[in-house]
C-alpha cells in the first residue's frame, strides 16, 4: 500500500529503532509509525503511550486484552486501529460470530462462546467509547 505522504527520506535512528520494535511487535510491517517519523516528538510519545497500554496484566489474558482492542478500534473506525488491532484475531480463537459482535451486527447476548467478564469488558468499553453530553 502506497502512501498520500512520502516518507522522510531521512529517519532518525530513535525513530528507525521504534519501528523495528513495532514490527516485531505486531508481526508485519507497519506505516502509521514511518510517516510519524515527520514528526519526531509525536512518534517518541505515540511510542510511550502504546507501551503503557495493557498488553499483558496477571488478571487479563491476553484474549480479553485483544477483544477490548478491537471493540475500541471498530466504535472509533480507525482503519489503522481496526488493522493493528484485529491482526490475527483467530490466534486468539476469536470466531467470525464474536468479530460481527464486535462489529455491531449482533448483539453480545446473543454470542454464546463470550464468557460474562468477556462480555462485561466489551460493553465497557462501548461504554468508556461514547461522546455522552450531560
Amino acid at each position: 500500500m502506497e502512501a498520500f505522504i512520502k516518507l522522510p527520506k531521512r529517519i532518525p535512528l530513535l525513530i528507525r529503532i521504534g519501528i523495528w520494535i513495532s514490527k516485531k511487535v505486531a508481526g508485519k510491517e507497519l506505516l502509521v509509525p514511518k510517516l510519524l517519523a515527520w514528526y519526531p516528538k509525536t512518534a517518541v510519545s505515540f511510542g510511550v503511550l502504546e507501551s503503557l497500554v495493557a498488553h499483558a496484566d496477571k488478571d487479563l489474558d491476553r484474549r480479553i486484552l485483544k477483544l477490548v482492542r478491537m471493540q475500541a478500534s471498530f466504535i472509533v473506525s480507525c482503519p489503522f486501529c481496526i488493522d493493528m488491532n484485529s491482526f490475527e484475531f483467530d490466534k486468539y480463537n476469536i470466531t467470525r460470530e464474536e468479530l460481527a459482535a464486535l462489529q455491531g451486527c449482533v448483539g453480545t447476548d446473543l454470542v454464546s462462546s463470550f464468557s460474562d467478564r468477556e462480555r462485561l469488558a466489551i460493553e465497557y468499553m462501548r461504554g468508556v467509547c461514547q461522546n455522552r453530553l450531560l
